[in-house]
Parts: structure tokens; C-alpha cells; sequence
């Protein structure tokens, strides 16, 4: 329905639409008539003054025409008042036109029926024109002129009043001519004109009838001052000189009778004229009145209409308004609620602070009481529940997100303990078999702790496992170490970029994940290559694996996973460890790509950029190395200190150190294959990435087994002081003869967190070493100090465990 697609506003003035179209239908209707009644009188009133003009020019052209006859039929007439009352006669013709225009019909017929009588007016005065031939002449133009008045027109109906004045005028008109031609009648009887008797029959036979038409019409007042002009002395002289010349006329001075009988007629006719100017200008006056009464009326009923459409108009949009308003402040308030909502839902997708001030929705005040504010109220509990239904939902989520990462810590802290024990049982062990086995657990426990890093990040909580700039190589070796399929990671070519410390545990776990996906999804003889260069706006790192691929639908789903915020709770995805690269990538500004790999298999492309690479170390010193001889005041000190000699003495490696020997290459084992070997640091990498110069000495190769040794002496060690009774040492003593240690000294300075400080008691370094160092063998014994340390300290974790089951 057309309705229905109407809003509020529309609806409304649909509505009010019929009270002013009933105003318009009844207001036009009624000023149409007004107006039709201004028009009409208006055309009365301009008829009225055209009549009142041509009275006064038929009066001249019948005194024209009485002159015409005398001058004709009398002996011894003068022309020169004939001459002049021609004039007159077209004077009284050219006010018509002034007044009425020279465009005016009536006075385009005045014009032309002057025109017609040219010809005779100028045979009177040349007194070659026929008498009767002259008077049918006048009396022809004088008949066309009042019929040219038109007073008689179909057009003034509508006007009842202006109709009936209008034909009491033209009945005056005419019988004001038909007591002119009783006029001529006399006269021309006294002038002893022939047929004389016969004009004045026909004529008095003609005014009676006018007169009586007029009587009927006029009224009472115009009656009663026509009344005094007609039946007065000078009409009834006239009618006695029409009855006198009707008789014999023998014994009548004609001459004297002529004067009489035109002074009469003279008379007569200033009578009637002035009966015929007032009734005209009374007519006029009375149609302009109308005209303006009806021009009022329709300016009234326009002002009327206006105002009442304008009342009406008023109104509805008050009331619209008082409708509209309400509903749009609603649902402005609605959509407010809707935009919190959606910005509320698209903070979630991704965003990682889960604490958030309680947004603040402004409360719709009504002052009604109608429907509307009902609804403003009830709104206004929506927008309060709204408000508490985020809250709960920032809670939950918080809450949820603590939860993911109280289970991530403890599964950390169980997987450290299990590999602590791991390393016990490998350490006790040496049946090969037994070993292949405990490699294979402690790698999947690794994994496991991969794992739990990874819930940590869907949990929003950032662990920074490494505190200083790390070379991108020994992330990527990090990041090799922790998945199952490390022995089909090649590392190609590799760019020297340092990682920034804030970035470096992120990169390797989101590193861990691509190759983690990268060895799981490509078939077992295939290899995972992985190169970085750099580039201008940092460095590109891109690894490939030829195995199953993606579908193009699948990899841009999975793309725009990777850009896109979401949710595992709100868009869940089979593959967590992409879901993990995004949120890694979106923390810290790297753009991660997937696309196909030619041939088969998907190559992931990471960009990082400046903002995650640090400078690369100017030099590396010897920091931390003891003088080749200890000062002789501080060995005497410590000979002077009260220490309990060890039992068998404390040597770090038994028979002495362990002699650096040349590194061979490995020669095939003996050994069977299905028994694993233990894991040796860097022996699963290329050969490429050895950038070892061909000058250089080979590195050492170091013994395990003296390795093992020197620890459990040690360890030994470590028990019997334990149980012999401590020895309370001075402390001005000690910070006099012992140098204090200092977290970070014995640290190459890249993996500092603070740079390198020295104490100010150290002794001074030793001269640096001038012979060629070995990187890759200085890198292999990092290595192996690194996990010395990591054993050493599982080793502490498992024996407590033992200690705790065998009580």
C-alpha cells in the first residue's frame, strides 16, 4: 500500500491534505462568483458611461437632424446653425472616444455610422438631399448607435440589478428618440412639410410605447423625476401643438408656430437629457459600488482562505512536528545505540584491551504524557539495559581471557616440570632406544609449551620471552626448534636484520606457526625453504612449502582472516595457528600474505617493518672473560678466608679442561636407524647458512660426556658444603676481596636488556684475543652454555619432584 511507504511526516500531511482541500473547494467556487460578479459589474458600469456619452451624442445628432429637416424644408433657413451644431454633433462623437478609447467598439460604431453621413449632411447643406430621404438617413445611424450600446447584451445575466437598470436606460434612450422625432414631427408640420401629419402619427405612436415600456422598468424614484419631465407643461405644450397641427392649419401664422414649436422641442429635449444623465450616472455609480463590494468580497474570501489554509498548515506542522520530533530524537537515540553496538562488537573482533569506560547514553526527556513518551520511557530501559549488557559482556570477556591465559600459564609451568624431568630421565639414561623415546616427548612437550604460547595470544596477554635485540636468524632457529617437522626447515638466504626485543618471542611463535602449518601440509620428502632480504621499508621474510595448497577462495577467506578483526568465539576457524599469525601480525603492524606457490603448495610472505627491527651491534667484545692471572691481593684473600677444603677436591672437568680438537666431518653411524640420536644444537640446519670463511680455523669440537661429569661433581659438590656448618663471613669483607656479580655482565651485549655494565671492582679485560675467531664455533658454544644453564635448571625442578613422590 502506498501508505505504508509513506513516513510519519507524509502520513500527516496526508492527512491534512482533506481539510484544505475542502477549504480550496469551497473558497474557489466562491470567489470565482466573485469575481465573475466584479467583472460584471465592472461591464455595467462601463456600459452605464457609455450610454451616459452617447445620450449626450444622440442628443446633438438629433438636434442635427432637426436643423437638417428646418434647413431643407423652410423657406429662408440659415445654415450657419446647422454649420454649427455639425460641429457640436462631432465633438460630443470624439468624447465618446476619449472617454471610452479609440479601440472601443461602441465607439467604433459612433465613428462609422458619422462616416455614413457624410454624404447626406453635406446634400442638406447643399439642399439637394430629399427630405424624407434625409430624415430615414438620421434616423438609421441614430437606431445603429443604440444598438451598438449593447445594453441589451446576454453578458450582464449574471448581474440581475445591472441587467434591469441597463434596459431602463436603453428604454429611456429610445424613448428620449422617439420624443425627438414627435419633435421633428411638429416642427415639420409647422414648417407645412408635406406628410407632415403621418411623422407626427407614427411618432407619438412610438413614444408612448417606449414610454410605457420605461414606466414598467424604471424605478420609483427614477420614475417619479421622469414623471415630472414627461408629463410636464413643456411635454404637454408639445402634445397640444401635435393635436393643433393635426387639424386644419389655415388660419395658423406658420412662422410664429415654427418658433413655438422648436422652442419647445428645444426645451423638451434639455429635460430629457438630464433625466437620461442622471438615470446613466446613477446606473454607473451603482455598478462601480457592486464591482467594488465584489472586489472586496473576493479579496475577503482570498484573505480568509489564506488565513484559514495558513491556520491549517500551521497546525499540522505543529502537530507533525510534535510527532516527528519525539520520533526522531528516538531514533537518533536507537541508531546511537545500534553505532555503540556495532563499534562495541567490531572492538571485539580483535582489540586486546578488554577494559573500556562504560559508554554514556543521553537519556530522551519527554514532557508528554501520550504514547510517544511511553515509548521514550521504555526506550530509555532499553538503552539502561543496553549499557548493563555491555558491561556483562566486556566482564565475560575479560573474564574469558583471564581464564585462557591462567590455563596457558599453568600449562607453561606443567611443561616446563615435564621437561625438567625429561632431561633427568635423559640424563640417567643409555639404552638408545629409551633415549629415541624421551627426544620424541621432550619435542612434543615443546610444542605443547607452543601451544599454550598460543592460547596466551587469543587471550589477549603478551609474553615477552626474550628481553634484547635478537639477530632474525636465531629467531628463525627458535622458531625451527619448536615445531615437529624441524628436519624439513631449510634456511636459504638470510639477512643480518636484528629484531627489536618487543617483537622478537611474537616473531618467533607467529615464525613457529607458518612452518608449523607449512611442514604439517605438504608431504614428507618436500622441503620448507625460508629466506629473508631486506627491502626498503624493512625486511621481507617469505616461506615455502610445495605441498597440498589452497583453493583461491580459501586463500583469500584465510587473507582476509589475517587483516580482518575477529574472534575465534564470534568467527571460529579450523586453523588456529593462522588465527594466532593475525592477531600477531595486527600487533605489531607486519603484513602477512598467503599466496600459491608455483606448482603446488602455499608461500607465506611477511613483511616487517623499520618499527620492529633494531640496529644491528657495532662490535662484539669480550665481555665477561677473567684474567689470564687473578691480582695477587685478591688471592691472597681468598687464601686467608676460613673455607672447608672440598672432599676430593672441585675440579670443573676431571683430568683438567677439555682440549679444543678439530671439528671432522661426521662419518656414517654405525649406529642402526630406527634409533634416534640425541639432539646436537645447529646440526639440523643447512650448510649454507655456516657463512664460515675457508681461512679459518675449524671450531672445537666439545665432549658431552666430561661435560656431564664436571656437572654431577659439581652437584656433588654443591651437597657436601650444604651439609657442612656454614661459615658466617664479614659482608665489608666480602664486597672487599670478592668481586659482586652483575645480572647481564657475562651477556654479549645484544642480549642485554640494559647494555653491558661493569662493576667497579672487575678487574680489567684481558688484551682481546688477535687470532681468527671461529663465528659458528663462538655461536655452538653460546649454544651449548645456553642449554647447560636450561638443564641445569630442569635438572633442580626434577629432583624436587622425585624428592616429593618418594615421601
Amino acid at each position: 500500500m502506498m501508505l505504508n511507504r509513506l513516513r510519519v511526516k507524509g502520513k500527516l500531511n496526508v492527512l491534512i491534505a482533506l481539510p484544505l482541500a475542502a477549504i480550496l473547494l469551497t473558497a474557489v467556487p466562491f470567489a470565482s462568483d466573485r469575481l465573475m460578479d466584479m467583472r460584471t459589474a465592472a461591464s455595467v458600469a462601463h456600459a452605464a458611461t457609455a450610454a451616459r456619452l452617447t445620450g449626450d451624442f444622440l442628443d446633438e445628432l438629433q438636434r442635427e437632424r432637426l436643423l437638417s429637416l428646418i434647413y431643407l424644408g423652410a423657406a429662408g433657413a440659415d445654415r450657419t446653425n446647422l454649420i454649427a451644431q455639425r460641429t457640436t454633433t462631432d465633438d460630443a462623437a470624439a468624447e465618446i472616444g476619449k472617454a471610452l478609447g479609440k479601440e472601443d467598439a461602441h465607439y467604433k460604431t459612433v465613428h462609422e455610422q458619422l462616416e455614413n453621413l457624410s454624404r447626406p449632411r453635406q446634400a442638406v447643406l447643399d439642399k439637394q438631399a430629399d427630405l424624407n430621404a434625409t430624415y430615414g438617413y438620421f434616423r438609421s445611424a441614430i437606431a445603429a448607435v443604440l444598438d451598438g450600446l449593447g445594453l441589451d447584451n446576454k453578458e450582464f445575466d449574471s448581474d440581475t440589478i445591472g441587467e434591469q437598470q441597463l434596459d431602463t436606460l436603453d428604454s429611456l434612450l429610445r424613448t428620449n428618440e422617439e420624443e425627438s422625432n414627435v419633435g421633428v414631427a411638429v416642427v415639420a408640420a409647422a414648417a407645412r412639410m408635406p406628410e407632415s401629419a403621418q411623422f407626427v402619427a407614427e411618432a407619438v405612436a412610438l413614444r408612448d410605447h417606449f414610454d410605457k415600456q420605461f414606466r414598467e422598468q424604471a424605478s420609483a424614484e427614477n420614475l417619479e423625476l421622469y414623471r415630472t419631465v414627461a408629463d410636464g407643461p413643456t411635454a404637454r405644450r408639445i402634445d397640444a401643438y401635435a393635436q393643433q397641427l393635426r387639424g386644419d392649419m389655415t388660419n395658423v401664422n406658420a412662422d410664429a408656430m415654427l418658433r413655438k414649436v422648436l422652442e419647445a422641442v428645444d426645451n423638451q429635449a434639455g429635460l430629457r437629457r438630464l433625466v437620461q444623465d442622471r438615470l446613466a450616472r446613477e446606473i454607473a455609480d451603482a455598478a462601480d459600488q457592486r464591482a467594488t463590494q465584489a472586489k472586496l468580497s473576493v479579496m475577503l474570501a482570498l484573505v480568509v482562505m489564506l488565513v484559514l489554509m495558513g491556520f491549517v498548515v500551521a497546525v499540522s506542522v505543529a502537530v507533525s512536528r510534535s510527532i516527528a520530533r519525539p520520533l526522531r530524537r528516538l531514533t537518533d537515540a536507537a541508531t546511537r545505540v545500534a553505532d555503540l553496538s556495532h563499534a562495541e562488537l567490531q572492538r571485539i573482533v580483535d582489540s586486546d584491551d578488554v577494559k573500556s569506560s562504560t559508554p554514556s547514553l543521553p537519556k530522551i526527556d519527554m514532557s508528554t504524557t501520550d504514547e510517544l513518551g511511553e515509548l521514550a520511557s521504555a526506550f530509555n530501559r532499553v538503552q539502561n539495559s543496553s549499557v548493563l549488557l555491555w558491561e556483562r559482556q566486556v566482564l565475560v570477556r575479560s573474564n574469558v581471557g583471564q581464564m585462557f591465559a591462567n590455563v596457558a600459564r599453568r600449562t607453561q609451568n606443567l611443561v616446563d616440570r615435564q621437561l625438567s624431568l625429561i632431561d633427568a630421565l635423559e640424563r640417567d639414561e643409555q639404552r638408545a632406544d629409551k633415549l629415541a623415546t624421551l627426544y620424541r616427548l621432550d619435542h612434543l612437550s615443546s610444542r605443547l609449551r607452543r601451544s599454550a604460547e598460543s592460547l596466551l595470544v587469543v587471550s589477549g596477554t603478551r609474553d615477552e620471552r626474550l628481553t634484547a635485540p635478537t639477530p632474525l636468524v636465531t629467531v628463525l632457529r627458535s622458531a625451527i626448534g619448536e615445531i615437529e617437522g624441524y628436519t624439513r626447515v631449510q634456511l636459504g638466504s638470510i639477512c643480518e636484520s636484528v629484531v627489536a626485543a618487543s617483537a622478537a618471542g611474537d616473531l618467533a611463535l607467529l615464525c613457529a606457526e607458518l612452518l608449523e602449518n607449512a611442514t604439517a601440509y605438504s608431504p614428507p620428502h618436500t622441503v620448507v625453504e625460508v629466506y629473508a632480504e631486506t627491502i626498503d621499508s624493512g625486511c621481507r621474510l617469505t616461506i615455502v612449502d610445495h605441498g597440498l595448497g589452497m583453493s583461491d577462495t580459501r586463500l583469500e577467506s584465510e587473507n582476509a582472516r589475517l587483516v580482518e578483526r575477529e574472534r575465534l568465539d564470534i568467527a571460529p576457524s579450523s586453523m588456529l595457528g593462522l588465527f594466532v599469525v593475525g592477531r600477531l601480525s595486527r600487533r605489531h603492524g607486519l603484513d602477512v600474505r598467503l599466496v600459491p606457490t608455483p606448482g603446488s603448495g602455499v608461500t607465506a610472505v611477511v613483511i616487517l617493518p623499520q618499527s620492529v627491527l633494531a640496529e644491528p651491534p657495532t662490535d662484539l667484545e669480550d665481555v665477561g672473560l677473567a684474567p689470564d692471572v687473578m691480582p695477587a691481593e685478591y688471592s691472597a684473600q681468598l687464601s686467608a678466608m676460613p673455607f672447608p677444603p672440598p672432599e676430593g677436591g672441585f675440579p670443573w672437568f676431571p683430568g683438567g679442561a677439555p682440549q679444543e680438537t678439530p671439528q671432522t666431518p661426521p662419518e656414517p653411524s654405525s649406529t642402526p636407524a630406527s634409533i634416534m640420536q640425541r639432539r646436537v644444537p645447529g646440526t639440523n640446519l643447512p650448510q649454507g647458512l655456516h657463512n664460515v670463511s675457508s681461512d679459518s680455523p675449524p671450531a672445537p669440537v666439545r665432549d658431552a660426556d666430561a661435560a656431564r661429569a664436571a656437572v654431577r661433581q659439581f652437584e656433588s659438590g654443591t651437597t657436601r658444603a650444604m651439609s657442612e656448618p656454614t661459615v658466617v663471613l664479614d659482608r665489608t669483607m666480602l664486597d672487599s676481596v670478592l668481586p659482586r656479580r652483575h645480572p647481564g655482565q657475562h651477556v654479549v651485549p645484544s642480549l642485554r636488556g640494559d647494555g653491558a655494565i661493569r662493576g667497579s671492582l672487575l678487574p680489567p679485560l684481558r688484551p682481546q684475543d688477535n687470532r681468527v675467531r671461529d663465528p659458528e664455533g663462538e655461536r655452538s658454544a653460546l649454544d651449548a652454555f645456553v642449554a647447560g644453564i636450561r638443564r641445569a635448571d630442569r635438572q633442580a625442578h626434577a629432583g624436587q619432584i622425585l624428592d616429593e613422590e618418594r615421601q
